[in-house]
């Protein structure tokens, strides 16, 4: 969001805020109505992700272009996976009740790719958005959604001038996958570990660096990182810090030779924008993951790494040793090829489109279907904890 910002700051003037906690932006408790209004005072046009209903009972919010990027429907089915049976069901509704909200009650909407779009044109179907007077407007419904795929920073990566792994913490000769983010509960971190800890057998060169072990204030993903030292007792793992600052990431991205992420089955996959990858196109690095997202079949389609099948460990371990072998330079062109196309100064521009579309609009009024959800989904935060 923060990339987006800044390109949007070259046409409009932007505040930028987020739930208390975060840095070096405007502040809101997402439990209060009126921290967020402050926030939205003298505001024109908000984008924002689907919020609580209660958040946005205000009566002056402002026109509400909804950034749908993240696919809740099916990632909140494994966030909650651990929880009991009626947290679940409670949690569910909470889940599905925002989307819900949103999806009646904001603009116009934005997501990452066409496949998601698919996805979100059904559930605004389904909630009375797709009108035959809309369509006879603009048939493609773009107006009402469109996509604003992740991007990468116009200016080429360069080093923050923290100290390099290579020759300290790590041989200089070492052969580095890195895992860039965080160690979600439906990807599959420990599969990589085990490859990785697989090629070392023969080649104690290789590594796994992990630049971010749990996700800041919540603690998702802590766990994972035991399960990773248990399969790489000897050095074989390098946790580079409870989250790597955003303005150090090109560090670890341009002293790996390859970076990976793979998921386990199911259908979260299909709809998931693996945005992390999108910093290893940024800095060049090749790219080993998982096929079923979207993101591996523009990583087979361009020639950004190689493709794996799922819980596959021994193709994994091929494709890790044949990407490390063939060396950064194979695939150098592909990777600044599509950094070229996903410059943020680029994608935005579907977006820069929708706010200027909605900007003088009056806000939508949520409608009685949408203040039962609201009600609905308040009781069902209260039983669910969240």
């Amino acid at each position: 969001m923060t990339e987006l910002a800044a390109v949007l700051r070259e046409r409009f003037e932007v505040r930028l805020a987020a739930p208390a906690g975060s840095d070096g932006v405007a502040e809101y408790d997402p439990r209060s109505p009126a921290s967020l209004a402050r926030c939205m005072r003298g505001v024109d046009v908000m984008l924002a992700p689907p919020l609580a209903p209660a958040t946005l009972a205000t009566r002056r919010r402002p026109p509400w272009v909804c950034d749908l990027y993240n696919p809740e429907l099916f990632e909140g089915l494994e966030v909650h996976a651990q929880r009991s049976p009626r947290r679940r069901r409670a949690l569910d509704v909470v889940r599905i009740d925002r989307l819900a909200y949103a999806a009646r009650t904001a603009d116009a909407f934005v997501c990452a790719s066409e496949r998601q779009r698919d996805m979100w044109l059904g559930f605004l179907g389904a909630s009375r958005r797709v009108r035959t007077a809309d369509h006879a407007r603009d048939r493609d419904l773009r107006e009402l959604i469109d996509v604003v795929a992740a991007g990468v920073p116009d200016a080429p990566a360069t080093r923050s001038g923290q100290p390099p792994l290579r020759g300290s913490a790590l041989p200089a000769d070492a052969r580095i996958v890195l895992w860039n983010g965080g160690l979600w509960p439906w990807l599959d971190p420990e599969l990589v570990a085990r490859a990785v800890a697989a090629l070392r057998r023969a080649d104690p060169r290789w590594v796994l660096v992990v630049s971010g072990s749990s996700r800041p204030r919540s603690g998702v993903g802590a766990d994972a990182t035991r399960t990773l030292r248990a399969h790489l007792p000897d050095g074989g793992l390098h946790v580079a810090a409870d989250w790597t600052p955003y303005a150090q990431r090109a560090d670890l991205l341009l002293e790996a030779d390859l970076g990976v992420c793979m998921h386990r089955h199911g259908v979260e996959a299909r709809f998931a924008d693996r945005t992390r990858l999108l910093d290893c196109v940024w800095t060049g690095l090749p790219i080993v993951c998982a096929a079923g997202d979207a993101m591996s079949d523009i990583v087979a389609a361009r020639g950004l790494g190689r493709v794996v099948a799922t819980g596959d460990e021994a193709a994994l371990c091929a494709a890790l040793t044949e990407v490390v072998q063939r060396g950064r330079a194979a695939y150098a062109d592909a990777l600044a090829a599509l950094a070229a196309e996903r410059r943020w100064s680029a994608v935005a521009a579907p977006l820069i489109a929708a706010i200027e579309r909605v900007a003088a609009r009056p806000p939508r009024r949520p409608d009685l279907v949408a203040r039962m959800v609201a009600a609905r989904h308040e009781t069902a935060r209260r039983i669910g904890g969240r």
